[in-house]
Order: C-alpha cells, then structure tokens, then sequence
C-alpha cells in the first residue's frame, strides 16, 4: 500500500510541475517579446497551498496600463499584493492591481510629421500638438510657428517712375514707385548673407554654402574677407572659433567650419563666382585696411585672366573717406554705404542726413539695421533718392514689413 500511495502522487505532483514548467515558458516568452511586461527571475515562491511568481511594479504610459507589483499563483491563478495576503488567501482583484493609463501630455513641437498647414509668404505655419511622452498628435489642438516664409520679388520690368516684382514663390505682383534707380546686383530682392545658408549652419562662408548658393534664383552675394596671420586673403566673417587667435592659411583651411564644412581662400570663392558669372559679389570686410582687400580681390581676377568679374564686384565701406580710397583701386559702379559700425549715440540726425545726401549724389546704396529701418530714416533716404537694404533678417514676416515700408532688398540667410 505505501508504494501504491507513492506511486499515485507522482502523476500528480508531474502533472503540477510540467503545468509549471510550460505556464514559465510561455510566460518567459510573451514577456520577452513584449515591451509591456517586465516580470522577475521565475522563482516559484510556495505559500500554502499558491505556486507563486512574482510580478515588479510597470509603470504605465499614455498608451499602456501599468501594474502594481503583485505575485500571481499559477495553479489558481489568483493575484496577491503581499506575500502576507497570498498566507491569508486575500486575494487581490485584477482591476485593482491594474494601474490606468496616465493622460497625455502635450506640447508644442515643430516637426513636419506633425505639421498641419505649411507656411505660405504671409502665414505661419500650423502644428497639431503632439504628446511629449508617445509622439501622439492631438488633432484638435493645434499651433502656430516659427514664421511666415516672406516674398521672395524678382524685378520683371521697370521705367522712369515705377518698378514691377513678382514674388517667386506665391506669384504675387508689387509694384513699387521708384525712389532710387535699381542697381544691377538687386534685380533679386534677396541677398545671400555670408556666402549663404548650408543646410541649418549660417554665416560659413564655405564651399558648400556658396555652391548651394549658385544654385538658387539670388542675384548677389554677400562675402566676408579677412587675412590670416600669414597674409591670405580668406572667406570669414572673424576667427572667434580660433583658440589661439588669427590663425595661419594652413590651419584655416584644415578647421572645418563647424566640423563639416570647407573654408574658403579669396582665389576659391573668386574663381567659383567669376566661373558661373551668374551673381554679383557683396564685400564685406572687418579689416582696417580695407582698401588691401580690393586691391588683392582685382591682383587674383587679375592673375586668372578674369579682370572682367570686377564688373560684378560691389563694395561695403564704412565712411567717405573709405569710399573715395577704394574707388582709386578701381572704378567700381556701384557701392553700400554700411553704417552699422557708427553707434547710435553718434547716429545723429546730422550724420543721417549727410551720409544720406553723400549717397544719393553718387548713386550708392545704403545698408541699415533693422532697427534704424524706421519711417523717420526710410523717408530721409527716398527724399535723396538713395537704394535701401537692410541687414540681416530672416524672418519671412519681416521682410513684407519693410518692403512695405519701402526697403528695397534685405540681406538674408534664409534664401531657400
């Protein structure tokens, strides 16, 4: 009898056991194939009469319920909060262990999967909001962003007293009642800042910026020159990014601006615009001797045989002075007078009008800030027939603002 009795447990402790075994296995599978479920080692914890598993505590998401830590018999299948409650058999319901999903949590993010409207010349774009936990968009909630993308005029036609642009992008016709003759570079609103933009990285004068630029419907382009240590003429707006200062031509050209991007010698950006013949070049220099700069940009055109590119060069100076030492390099056609390095305390109504007075007899360009693109300023300027751009903006919404004011071009980063 006592083997009978031992031999009639066994087929039911196996049966236990394998029922176990396989409950583990597929447990240990569905856990490891989903991202929901996190359970512990599958140690069998026996109290009374529960085979029980323990279960950590999941959080829960906005898209998932979580649980409380619990441990779940897999005989019976009851669930326990407490190993204490599984030895007085009080269970706990599945409903009370279940933990809700939490609301989500909105934002406002620009990105294009959740754009709703794109931006247009005159409006900003729109987003839905997105939830910040899951991604989730909320098609009920929606913002506006960053800025409208601005007209982008190209001149079409123009005579004595007015000029006509139609804007790239949406079509639109302006017509503008001629203050100041056009010059040739501005036949594009738009002037390329610092060589242009290259994906989201500004003010590089690089290869790449200026390739892109080449490529766009602009007409000019601004670029900034600067020596190196060894005497170089180079394209750079300064040398901030340089530790140890001015550095050599060697060193300039081995730092990749912002790790990506190649530097540019005079002799490159000069050959790649004389090349195309497509835009004008916009000098801008930092330099105390500017007029070096001019007389190195007509010693390289000179020396590639391309003198004749100087008909599209343009020059920025800062005082008449300056103005009257560059034209004895050469006899440029046209120039900016630049006057953001006059400070405001002596930017007098004076000086206004004088540097507006000096302008409009020589038929040169005036650079202005935002700022000072006041109707006070932009009125002096018309009054002497004087061609206004502003610097540097790129804010869509902003350029149809001064272009109903009156401003002529803007120089931008944002040309594409």
């Amino acid at each position: 009898m006592r083997i009978q009795q031992n031999t009639n447990k066994y087929p039911s402790r196996l049966k236990r056991h394998f029922r176990l075994f396989a409950l583990i296995s597929l447990t240990l599978v569905i856990v490891s194939s989903s991202a929901g479920a996190a359970m512990a080692k599958a140690k069998v914890i026996y109290v009374n009469d529960h085979s029980l598993i323990k279960y950590e505590r999941i959080e829960p998401t906005c898209k998932k319920n979580g649980w409380q830590a619990h441990y779940e018999c897999t005989d019976c299948g009851k669930l326990f909060l407490t190993l204490e409650d599984a030895r007085k058999d009080k269970s706990t319901p599945a409903k009370k262990v279940k933990i809700k999903k939490i609301p989500h949590s909105y934002q406002n993010k620009v990105a294009k999967k959740y754009r709703k409207k794109a931006a247009t010349c005159t409006a900003k774009p729109v987003y839905y909001k997105s939830c910040k936990w899951c991604g989730a968009k909320n098609k009920k909630k929606t913002f506006k962003a960053e800025a409208a993308l601005g007209h982008r005029y190209v001149l079409v036609s123009a005579d004595n007293t007015k000029e006509v642009r139609v804007c790239t992008r949406c079509k639109k016709k302006a017509t503008t009642t001629i203050t100041a003759a056009t010059p040739a570079w501005a036949t594009n609103s738009l002037v390329a800042h610092a060589g242009g933009r290259v994906k989201s990285v500004y003010k590089s004068n690089s290869v790449q910026a200026l390739k892109q630029t080449l490529k766009s419907n602009v007409s000019s382009v601004e670029i900034d020159f600067a020596w190196t240590s060894d005497h170089r003429l180079v394209c750079a707006h300064d040398f901030t990014d340089f530790k140890t200062g001015i550095p050599l031509l060697d060193k300039f050209l081995n730092n990749l601006f912002s790790k990506k991007y190649k530097r540019m010698t005079a002799e490159t950006a000069l050959k790649m615009l004389s090349d195309s013949g497509k835009l004008y070049l916009l000098v801008d220099t930092k330099e105390e001797n500017e007029v070096e700069v001019y007389r190195e940009i007509l010693r390289i055109l000179t020396e590639m045989g391309r003198q004749d590119y100087m008909e599209k060069v343009v020059p920025q100076f800062f005082s008449k002075e300056q103005y009257e030492q560059i034209m004895e390099v050469y006899p440029f056609k046209e120039g900016i007078f630049a006057i953001y390095k006059i400070q405001d305390e002596e930017f007098t109504p004076e000086i206004a009008a004088d540097i507006a007075h000096f302008c409009g007899e020589n038929h040169l360009t005036v650079a202005i800030s935002q700022k000072r693109a006041t109707d006070q300023m932009i009125s002096l300027l018309h009054s002497e027939h004087v061609y206004i751009i502003v610097h540097t903006v790129n804010n869509g919404g902003v350029w149809n603002t001064l272009f109903k004011k009156g401003v002529r071009s803007i120089y931008t980063d944002s040309i594409y």
